[in-house]
């Protein structure tokens, strides 16, 4: 095990602060869903909606860091981008509200969206095996993309989810 560096040091801390942070709205439409209707009214129906709202724009982050590591290796084999961006693509796709293309059930756009999550996650893995990323790079991904997927499970177990359009 190498010694982390001041410089790296800072970068890991930074990184698992922002990651942190960038939990809080999934944490917050996962706790809102649940709050009895009659106190949060009009935040409680539009929790999920901003959860894969919120979520589109995470896997923009993750998938656009996932192809800059590509990018950034200056010689050898790479990955190709398309995995990422069809992955982006789908979860922008299941997040899109009703009517603007078709009409989908919350109950079908959030297991996509949570699997796409997986996905990104399994290439980001791949990346940092690669040494792509920093060595602490997969340790932090995979605790976040936990906290994700919990957060989107739990708006998806709420009843109203799986009546809702």
């Amino acid at each position: 095990m190498s010694v982390e560096n001041p410089k790296e040091r800072r970068e890991r801390l930074e990184m698992t602060a922002l990651g942190l942070a960038g939990l809080i709205p999934f944490a917050a439409s996962a706790f809102v869903v649940w709050i009895p209707a009659t106190l949060l009214a009009p935040f409680t129906s539009a929790a999920p909606v901003f959860a894969l709202a919120y979520a589109a724009v995470i896997a923009a982050y993750l998938t656009g860091a996932g192809a800059g590591a590509i990018l950034a290796q200056p010689s050898g084999p790479r990955r190709w981008f398309a995995p990422g961006q069809i992955l982006l693509l789908i979860v922008f796709f299941a997040a899109l509200p009703d009517g603007v293309l078709y009409d989908l059930a919350h109950s079908i756009r959030f297991p996509i969206v949570i699997a796409a999550f997986l996905a990104i996650l399994a290439m980001d893995l791949g990346s940092a095996r690669e040494q792509r990323f920093p060595p602490w790079y997969g340790k932090l991904r995979i605790a976040l993309t936990a906290g994700v997927v919990a957060s989107l499970a739990a708006v998806l177990a709420h009843p109203s989810v799986w009546g809702a359009r």
